[in-house]
């Protein structure tokens, strides 16, 4: 028995598909003649019945190496992506750091200016803002902290 005789999987129907669907895209076969071959593709047994739909075609190209200096699309090493994510974290804790400070200023002056246009002194409202904030701050700062590598 010869190897063309031998039975087709869908992997090699779906290898050829793509042979014609990149001919396709070259201009190299119109639409329909692309629908007539992908069904006779789907309608193949073996690698005899497949040869006569992409005989006419050039053999696909191989991908072309990149250029050595060109920039790698291998994602980068896990200890660089801690770093990164690490970085982000501390951005981020810093930003809400600011923010926190920025309200409870506000509240504060708020406050004050209550406490200036009134006889007695009002109470310290502003800690309910402060304070609960503040405490989720503090965790995810200790947090951060106690997850930095020692140098």
């Amino acid at each position: 028995m010869d190897d063309a005789d031998l039975r087709i999987a869908d992997a090699d129907r779906e290898r050829i598909g793509d042979v014609l669907r990149e001919a396709h895209g070259e201009g190299r076969i119109e639409v329909a003649e692309l629908q007539r071959r992908l069904d006779g593709v789907w309608q193949a047994r073996t690698y005899r019945d497949l040869q006569p739909l992409v005989a006419d075609l050039p053999r696909p190209s191989r991908p072309q190496p990149a250029p050595v200096n060109a920039p790698s699309t291998s994602p980068p090493p896990a200890s660089a992506q801690r770093s990164t994510g690490r970085r982000v974290a501390q951005t981020v804790l810093r930003t809400s750091w600011a923010v926190w400070a920025f309200v409870v200023m506000v509240n504060v002056v708020v406050w004050g200016a209550a406490a200036l246009t009134s006889d007695a002194l009002p109470v310290f409202w502003p800690v309910w803002v402060a304070g609960p904030w503040g405490s989720v701050l503090l965790a995810g700062t200790l947090a951060e902290w106690a997850t930095r590598p020692r140098q």
